[in-house]
């Protein structure tokens, strides 16, 4: 029994985090309209198999859909019978940004050393040095940093954990890193 506690409480940080995180944001979600954008992708280069309908990009490769942007040194693109599209960016570091519904200045940006993008549940999950920053035009509201952030673009709800976390001289032991704003400075411009 004793053996077991161990593995339970390393889930409660995560758990923690993610409750703390979802009471502290605003319930905006990203920008609507991006669902029915078209997808537009821009490389050095392009390897196409129609056959598996995959895609992949290499070389200053930057994929739009709406106001979602994402760059990376390379992508990797799926293409599902539903017309659904799944992408796993790599680079150092491969890069999201996307406007929130809440105002024209107000964007999430994630970055890490990959990221994997689902056009059907509009998840983003960032690894390796993995930070999501809210911003109001260019002040940085909230700041998440973590092993692992799986962020929904559609509900703006993320969840964060320290697993292969980078370890900085500010954070020798690599844990989750979270920034949160005080609320009287975030209500006046939200």
């Amino acid at each position: 029994m004793l053996l077991k506690i161990p593995k339970l409480l390393r889930f409660v940080p995560t758990v923690f985090m993610t409750v703390v995180l979802m009471t502290q944001t605003p319930m905006a979600n990203a920008e609507r309209a991006d669902r029915e954008r078209p997808l537009q992708i821009e490389a050095d280069r392009l390897d196409y198999d129609d056959l598996n309908k995959v895609n992949v990009f290499n070389g200053r490769v930057s994929l739009s859909k709406g106001s979602l942007l994402i760059r990376a040194d390379r992508i990797v693109l799926r293409e599902e019978r539903d017309g659904t599209q799944n992408a796993i960016a790599t680079g150092r570091p491969a890069t999201l940004r996307q406007r929130r519904d809440a105002s024209s200045e107000s964007w999430v940006e994630g970055q890490g050393e990959r990221i994997e993008w689902d056009s059907r549940s509009e998840i983003a999950t960032f690894s390796q040095k993995a930070q999501l920053r809210r911003l109001d035009g260019a002040r940085v509201v909230d700041d998440v940093q973590g092993g692992r952030i799986r962020y929904n673009t559609g509900t703006e709800v993320y969840e964060v954990d320290s697993a292969g976390a980078a370890t900085t001289p500010d954070n020798p032991n690599g844990r989750v890193r979270v920034t949160i704003q005080p609320r009287a400075q975030r209500s006046a411009r939200e």
